[in-house]
């Protein structure tokens, strides 16, 4: 076999050490990540949604 899984049960995962590592740095990265997509705009260009001040216009 070229890969396999292992299933670890919840306990295991709330007792070892090297999980709480991996992820109290991966959840506090995914959270900055999404902060710093919202705030320079890239989301706006991403999924070409109208930026805040360009919902209402004079016009209306």
């Amino acid at each position: 076999m070229s890969g396999s899984t292992i299933k670890h049960c919840f306990v295991d995962v709330i007792t070892r050490i090297q999980y709480w590592i991996i992820h109290s740095i991966t959840i506090h990265f995914l959270f900055i990540a999404g902060w710093l997509f919202v705030n320079i705009g890239l989301v706006y260009g991403v999924f070409g949604s109208p930026r805040s001040n360009e919902h209402y216009t004079e016009s209306r």
